[in-house]
Parts: structure tokens; sequence; C-alpha cells
């Protein structure tokens, strides 16, 4: 049987990464393109998530001098008969404010901040702050502050009582005295999760106390979807991941070659 004239400038296989329209391939070429781009991705990815703006994350406005305090601060509504913002010395805390220069104290009262983001079904929230124990006025061992996270109804009617149950609560020990310690939560919603579509309320109380819980520093994320996390290719567990689905593509391949 004679050759096909029009085949015979052809190879017989070919296998190509990224295959151009003028490659000179059989119609059964092993495209591994679809392999690249999966690795891509890999190699990349992406995390979905983003942070929610909180005003005066750490009560820097105004800056306060060394040892001074004043009953409320900006961007936080202050409640109660003994909470504000503190600009600790080092009688305090040794290494000073987690971040920046001043903190807020709650002796008799708490914090509440009402942010711009609504509260979503489905969705992972994480909260970070630091919470502090005064070295020179020390926490009783027992005391506790209660942290919650809800949608925050602002009005209501004589017939809709304004009741808040919240989306995510922590009972908060007092850390040892004269240190802060970072306090982390992660709470995931769903569509049963009360206050969704209000505004999230990050709120903070304490019992009346003889000292004082500070709190500083303040982030709140939201990420939702499938997260994934970029491979760091400079590793050595990421390049041996890498040589092994390089083998196994370039296995597959000249074994279809073969055949």
């Amino acid at each position: 049987m004679s050759a096909d004239p029009a085949r015979a400038t052809l190879p017989r296989k070919c296998v190509a990464i990224a295959p151009k329209a003028d490659f000179p391939c059989e119609s059964g070429v092993i495209m591994l393109k679809p392999l690249a781009g999966l690795l891509a991705m890999l190699l990349s990815g992406s995390v979905a998530a983003y942070a929610v703006t909180v005003a005066n994350p750490s009560f820097e406005d105004p800056i306060l001098a060394d040892g001074t305090h004043q009953q409320g601060g900006s961007g936080w509504t202050f409640t109660g008969a003994d909470r504000g913002t503190f600009n600790p010395s080092t009688s305090s805390y040794g290494a000073g404010a987690p971040e920046g220069q001043n903190v807020a104290f709650i002796s008799n009262g708490g914090l509440i901040q009402v942010t711009t983001e609504n509260l979503a079904a489905n969705q992972t929230y994480r909260i970070r702050f630091a919470v502090g124990n005064r070295n020179d006025n020390p926490l009783p061992q027992n005391a506790t502050m209660l942290l919650q996270v809800y949608g925050y109804q602002a009005t209501r009617s004589a017939d809709t009582p304004k009741v808040f149950i919240p989306a995510f609560q922590a009972t908060i020990a007092a850390p040892a005295a004269g240190s802060f310690v970072y306090q982390d939560y992660t709470f995931t919603t769903n569509t049963g999760t009360p206050g969704l579509g209000l505004p999230i309320a990050i709120v903070l109380s304490a019992a009346p106390t003889p000292s004082q819980f500070n709190v500083d520093d303040f982030s709140l994320t939201v990420s939702s979807g499938i997260v994934q996390r970029s491979v760091p290719v400079d590793q050595p567990v990421a390049l041996l991941g890498l040589g092994l689905l390089m083998s196994v593509t370039a296995g597959y391949a000249l074994r279809r070659l073969h055949h």
C-alpha cells in the first residue's frame, strides 16, 4: 500500500505543551496544554478573602500622652461608667501597646463598633485582637470579658423588639499580668445564622472589676468559596511535587506515543 502524500511530511506522533495552530502534528497528538494550565493554577492559587474596615482599630485617634487616659474614643461607642482609651506607661506594660501607642480600657462597661459590612450566609469570618492585663493594677484571676459578633439592628418598631442574637460569642480570660495575648476567632455562617443582611457589630463587655481589661489592634476578615493556597516553588516539597507531576505526565505521553 502506498503512503498518503498528504501525510508524508508529518511526524508520526508529537507532544506539545502549548501547541500553535501551525504546529505540524497528526490528529493523534497528545496535548499537554490543559495539564500546563492545571499546573499554573496549582502554583499560583488565590485566597478569596478580604479585610473589613474597622475604624480606629488601634485606638490611636487621638494619641494620648504616656500614662494618660480619656473616657471614650473615636470610631467606637463606649458604654458603662468606666471605659475609654489609654496610653500605657512601662509600669503597666514593659513592651508598651501591641500596635501604636494607645489601647482601649474596659473596667465597668464595654465598647461596640458597627461596621459597614453586612453579615452574609456561607461566609467565614475571622476576628483578631490583643487583650491585655496591666502589671501595675492586675485583674482578678477569675475576671472574664465577653466578645460578641452579630448583625446590628439600628431601629425597631413597637412590635419588633431590638433583640440581638449573636452570630458568634466567646468568653475571654485575663492573660498574665503585664502582658498582651492575641485572641484569634473564626466562625462560619449559614442560612440560619441570626442577623443576616444587617451590619456586623463587634461588641466587648466586662463586669465591674477594680482593675481593667485592655484591648488593641482589631482586624476582621471575610472569606468564601474554595480557598487555594499558593505553593512556594522555592521550597523542596513544592519542587518534589512538581517533579512527580511532570514525571507522571511524561510517562503518560510516552505510553500514548508507542500505541
